[in-house]
């Protein structure tokens, strides 16, 4: 982290006193883009392959967790932790929408499950791992039209019982999807 840190503070020390330097001496415009524009090209440039060297880095800590993973069975898989948070809360959206109306404990069922929706799209819906997955598609799709339900009509209008068969539907083949490893 260290590194990381000295370098963009290196990179953004020279590109301030490059533009000092230049702006400091009288000059007309012409030529003071004409000095400018390049130094500020190559700072650019030299972000662009610390951003580059960056996410290899990160690629080769994927591959040695794998390595580690495979080798010494230490490390955090995280296919199985999706795989546990996917299917827990399908089962919370089933056990909101087999909820009779007016029943006692409905309401916080109802607030769990939003939480527990907001909590899983935020954690898998900008990783690329996942979000191409069938299984993510299928459960952020019935995600999706329970938490509209719940926003646009509250939680004491009943689920319209199509949109229910269509959610349980989609939920089922999320956890084929997941069973097969997808």
């Amino acid at each position: 982290m260290d590194e990381k840190f000295d370098r963009r503070e290196m990179l953004k020390n020279a590109l301030v006193a490059s533009v000092g330097v230049v702006a400091a001496t009288p000059m007309p415009v012409r030529s003071f883009v004409r000095l400018v524009l390049p130094m500020i090209s190559r700072v650019f440039m030299c972000f662009v392959v610390f951003r580059l060297d960056h996410q290899k880095a990160e690629k080769e800590t994927r591959r040695e967790s794998a390595f580690a993973l495979a080798l010494f069975g230490i490390g955090e898989k995280s296919d199985a932790k999706y795989e546990e948070d996917t299917k827990e809360v399908i089962n919370q959206v089933r056990e909101v929408l087999d909820f009779p109306m007016g029943a006692d404990g409905r309401e916080q069922s109802i607030e769990k499950t939003r939480a527990l929706t907001n909590e899983w799209v935020a954690r898998y819906r900008r990783s690329g791992d996942y979000s191409g997955r069938p299984s993510y598609g299928l459960t952020y799709s019935a995600l999706n039209a329970v938490s509209g339900h719940f926003n646009n009509f509250g939680t004491k209008y009943p689920f319209p019982a199509k949109r229910k068969d269509r959610v349980f539907e989609e939920l089922t083949s999320a956890e084929t999807q997941i069973s097969r490893g997808r």
